[in-house]
């Protein structure tokens, strides 16, 4: 009897060990994904944000935007009001991406979404459809965006913050 004990004993230790290791694996593995950057780390931070067309020569602020590292950013006015609520961001190659794809029929949540936005920001700019821009120039410290069959492009130049 004293054996079969013994036995049982060490079997439940085996299993709660193995559980433990299962459980702490699991959790890296959550938290990994959790806090993994979604977002290009070339644009992580704070970003000043202004327009230059081919008929001026001087940029023309328009705001501050923020790129997250979860992969959502924020926009604001050139003094820094303004309403801050995030939107998604991403890029891939020569191409930023703002926004989402918008469904063709959109449901109630995202209508019931996008007005709320509406009455928070007064703007439906940064609504629920995705807008591409082509990356024409890279740099440390400056990007310079093209939206396909537009002339005028948008200038980021990383804030000193």
């Amino acid at each position: 009897m004293d054996t079969r004990t013994n036995m049982h004993r060490h079997l439940l230790r085996k299993w709660i060990a193995r559980s433990l290791t299962i459980a702490l694996l699991l959790g890296v593995v959550v938290a990994g994904f959790t806090f993994w950057t979604r977002g290009d780390s070339r644009f992580i931070g704070k970003w000043n944000i202004g327009s230059r067309c081919p008929d001026e020569s001087a940029v023309t602020p328009w705001g501050v935007i923020e790129f997250r590292s979860n992969g959502t950013a924020v926009m604001q006015n050139p003094d820094g009001t303004g309403a801050t609520i995030p939107f998604p961001w991403s890029a891939q190659a020569a191409k930023l991406t703002f926004g989402e794809k918008s469904n063709s029929n959109p449901g109630l949540m995202e209508e019931i979404r996008s007005d709320l936005r509406y009455l928070w920001s007064g703007s439906t700019i940064l609504g629920l459809d995705e807008a591409t821009y082509d990356i024409l120039l890279m740099t440390p410290g400056n990007v310079e965006l093209l939206e396909p069959g537009d002339e005028c492009s948008f200038i980021l130049t990383k804030n000193a913050e």
